[in-house]
This record gives structure tokens, sequence and C-alpha cells, in this order.
């Protein structure tokens, strides 16, 4: 009799391997969701706790290899783009001397008054190296997340949980609103009582986030209107039979939750957020609506230029829809005070990047190069300024020429993966698509404010993101 060969038994490493994945997912999720909800972050000691636990993270994942190839190119191109300015920020904060070809005019002048050799590109050196954790954090959980949630089935666990931390948000929000307006979590509320803002302190910010939840919101809401037949669903509750059954029953879950997710946009009555989002939804209903949107039959013998009318038709709805519910929005873009402010700030800001370019004045330190150019007619001595309220502006301001060069890399790679899955899959395609939206959205209001630089916010772009890119990448 043959005797039985004993089993072979896995190593323990590879035992364990799945459960350290589930306990970093876990702790991936609940870094984000800590960054966002403690007030975005903004700050130097939140946004420094911040980026020392997804660089924990990101450290840990490293024991994950990614297997899809263009997964990998997309996760090379990032932490390239990542390494290069956060290298030239570093640099920014070092001495060159008075005399170097990268010294600032500011230190120039300065020592040409005061006597002294001492130079530095960035005109806040200080200020430039207190913004560093903050420039390390959105790529940290970029790349934490291609790593963490490879495969469909991990962008999906990724996409649906950002789709409801930002419903779960949304409706914090409404209900701190409805039952203590003056309250930003544990503190009085300062700044823009009337607004919503959840739990950002400025309420552009609370509007961009709450218009990239409601695109992933819509997006999985559309995925499941794919098995739904509306034809059938209408005429069943026009014979008196309301209920749902598979699909149908999702997709109205999750049209559910747009609805919550769309008031607590409009509750927050920013003007850049309301309209990038606009934008950012026509534009994914645009590419999604190249397919069928329900499991209803088409007709074939339907004209060609149905699509195009069909189309023109639903934007139009949608634009009607946003009209409606952004009154308090539209009512704030009759008032040209703010926008006038900004036309005047950004005239100052093309004066000074004659003098700064090609190195550019440091990350971090607009407002203390802001001053120096500021034009007389930008709000008087008492006006302040911190940010540019312009991503572009400010980033070519603060890095340089450098920053053209990085931001176009990553905005290309990224932005041609996201087409590329848009065209290739079909299943999962409203993701990509979503992540189109969502891209098109934050880069639109980017040209009027500053949301992509508070950390709570940027953490969930950069997340939703790496899921795109993930589902874009696969075969």
């Amino acid at each position: 009799m043959k005797a039985e060969e004993p089993k072979r038994r896995r190593p323990a490493s590879s035992r364990l391997t799945p459960y350290f994945r589930v306990f970093l997912e876990a702790a991936f999720l609940a870094c984000l969701g800590l960054t966002t909800i403690a007030y975005g972050s903004v700050g130097v000691v939140p946004t420094g706790l911040a980026t020392a636990s997804f660089a924990a993270v990101t450290i840990a994942s490293l024991a994950f290899p990614i297997t899809a190839p263009r997964v990998r190119s997309v996760y090379g191109v990032a932490a390239f783009v990542g390494a290069v300015l956060w290298a030239w920020a570093y640099l920014q904060t070092w001495p060159v001397g008075n005399r170097s070809l990268f010294a600032n005019r500011a230190w120039v002048m300065l020592n040409e008054t005061l006597g002294g050799d001492r130079g530095f590109i960035s005109v806040a050196p200080g200020v430039t190296w207190e913004s560093l954790p903050a420039l390390a954090l959105p790529f940290l959980c970029f790349l934490s997340a291609l790593r963490l949630f490879q495969g469909d089935e991990g962008a999906i666990r990724l996409w649906r949980a950002l789709a409801l931390f930002g419903l779960g948000l949304a409706v914090f929000g409404l209900f701190q609103e409805l039952a203590f307006p003056d309250r930003l979590l544990f503190e009085p509320k300062k700044y823009y009582i009337g607004s919503l803002t959840a739990t950002f302190i400025n309420r552009n910010t609370a509007g961009t986030f709450f218009g990239l939840a409601l695109v992933i919101n819509v997006s999985v809401a559309m995925h499941y209107l794919k098995g739904v037949r509306l034809r059938a669903l209408a005429r069943r509750t026009l014979e008196g039979d309301f209920s749902v059954h598979g699909p149908e029953r999702k997709a109205l879950l999750y049209a559910a939750f747009c609805v919550a997710v769309a008031t607590a946009l409009f509750r927050t009555q920013s003007r850049g957020g309301v309209g990038a989002t606009f934008i950012g939804v026509a534009l994914q209903f645009t590419i999604s609506a190249m397919r069928p949107l329900t499991a209803d039959q088409s007709n074939p013998e339907a004209p060609r230029g149905s699509y195009v009318r069909r189309l023109v038709a639903g934007v139009l709805v949608l634009a009607a829809v946003f009209a409606m519910l952004a009154e308090r929005s539209i009512y704030r873009m009759e008032d040209e005070n703010g926008s006038g402010a900004r036309l005047c700030v950004y005239q100052s800001i093309l004066g000074a990047l004659h003098d700064q370019l090609p190195w550019g004045a440091g990350f971090g330190a607009f407002e203390d190069t802001y001053r120096m150019y500021r034009l007389p007619e930008c709000g008087g001595i008492a006006a302040t300024w911190d940010r540019a309220h312009n991503v572009y502006l400010e980033g070519l301001l603060g890095f340089g020429a450098i920053f053209a060069l990085a931001f176009s890399v990553g905005l290309a790679t990224l932005t041609v993966t996201l087409i590329r899955g848009a065209r290739m899959r079909h299943r999962l395609r409203h993701i990509p698509v979503g992540g189109i939206a969502g891209l098109a959205l934050v880069m639109t209001h980017s040209l009027v404010d500053f949301s992509l630089q508070i950390p709570g916010f940027a953490v969930y772009f950069a997340a939703a993101m790496a899921a795109a890119a993930t589902v874009s990448s696969a075969r």
C-alpha cells in the first residue's frame, strides 16, 4: 500500500498576505476619511500627520507588486512627476548664494540693502519647507491606491467606498446645517454661515468634493441602469405594480444617493463648484449615451440624428434641473465683485511670472510673493490673498517652468489612460467615464479656485483617479 504523501503547507508569509492586504486597504480608507473629516487637514500639523500616515501605507503597499503592465506605467509616471516636483521644491529651500543664477531677486535686493550673501530660490524657504508634506500627500495616496486596489475587483471596492463616503459626508452636512447651522464639527462656524460646508472650512472646497462625489454616485447608478428595462418598469408602475427587482432596486437606491449628494452640492452655494459639476455630469452623460443606457431594445430603424436629438434634449433637461436647484448659486454669480477681484489678482500674478520664471518663487510661498506684485486696485491695503484661486497660475509661480512640464506629462498620461478605458471597457465602462467627468470637473474648477490644494479633497480626488486608471488599464 502506497503511503500517503503529506499535504504541502503554504508558507506563513503567503497565508498572511490576504489578511495584510485587507488590513492595509482598511488603513488606507481610514487615513482618507480622517484626512477629509479633520477640517480638510488644513494646517501644518494635520497635513503632516496625514502625510506620515499615507507614507506608512505606501511603504507597506510595496509588498504587493503591480501585475498589470499599463498600471505599472501609470504608477511610474505618477512617481516620476511627484518626485520631480517634490525634489525641486526641496531644492528651492537650499541656500544658493547671493550671486547665484538661481537666487531669487528678492534676496538679491535684500542683500544689497542690508548686506549679506545668503540667497535662495524660494522667496520664503521656511514656508516652502513646511509645504513639502502637502505636496507629497496626494501622490502617496495615488501610488498606494494603485498597489492596494489592483484589478477590477479592487478598483470596484475603492470606487464604491468613495461613493458611500461622499454620500455619508453629504448626509452629515445636511443634518449639521439643519440642526446646528452655526457649528463646524466641534467648533463655532466663523466663515460661510448659511452655506453648507460639511467638514470643510471653505464652501468652494465642499462644492468640489460633493461635485466629484455626485459624479461617482451617478456612474454607479448608470451601471445598474444598464440592467433595467425602463419600458417594462414604467408599464408595471402604471398598472399599479410598484415592486422592483435586482438591478432596478440598486439603480433606484443609487439614484436616491445622487439626490442626497446633489442637495448637499447645491446647498454649498459654490458658484464654481456647481458650474464645474454641471460640466462634468454633462460630459459624463454625453459619453455614456454613446452606448445603450438601459436594457431596452434599441430601434434599428431610428434615424441617424436621433442620438444627437436625445443628447441635446438630455443636456437641456440637465441644465434646467441645475438651474432650478442651484438658484442661490446663480444669484451669487450675478455678484461680480468676487470675479473682478480674481481677475485683478490674475493680472498681478502675470506680472510676477515675468520676474519669477523660470525657477519659480517657491512652492507654498504665494502669499509672500503676491504682496510684492499686487496691483493697487486689487482690494486695497486690507485685502489679503493667501492663494491664487487658480491652481495653474499658482503652480507656475511657485515651481516655475518645471511645473508646466511635469503637470502636462501627468495630465496627458491620466487623460489618455481614461479615454482608452472609456473606449475599451464594457461592463465596467462607467468607472473610466466617471473618471473623465471627475477629471474635467476638478480641472475646470481649478481655473477659479484652490480646492485641489486642500489635502482633504486632494486625497479623495487622487483615490478616485487611481480607481479609474486601474479599470482603464485592464485588458
